[in-house]
């Protein structure tokens, strides 16, 4: 599956906090593979997940997410996928 356009450019040149969390989200990837989970979860259903976003940089919304953010997150995205699966 290819990542979005957006997800590549932050690969290229990421910040430590951003290389962290691409750290958890290649992970959480990783472990859904293994499983044989199919996360077919649209963008807008991760975002109706994350909830609503934290802060704003100029018009585009964006999340500060700390470790007990990120697990909260990883679980809730693992959690809708199973409920779309089923």
């Amino acid at each position: 599956m290819l990542e979005p356009l957006s997800v590549s450019r932050l690969r290229r040149n990421p910040t430590r906090d951003v290389a962290l969390l691409l750290a958890h989200v290649d992970a959480l990837v990783d472990e859904v593979d293994r499983l044989e989970v199919p996360l077919t979860l649209s963008p807008e259903a991760v975002l109706e997940v994350a909830g609503p976003s934290t802060d704003e940089i100029g018009d585009q919304d964006v999340w500060i997410l700390g470790a007990k953010d990120l697990v909260r997150l990883a679980a809730a995205i693992l959690e809708a996928a199973m409920k779309a699966r089923a």
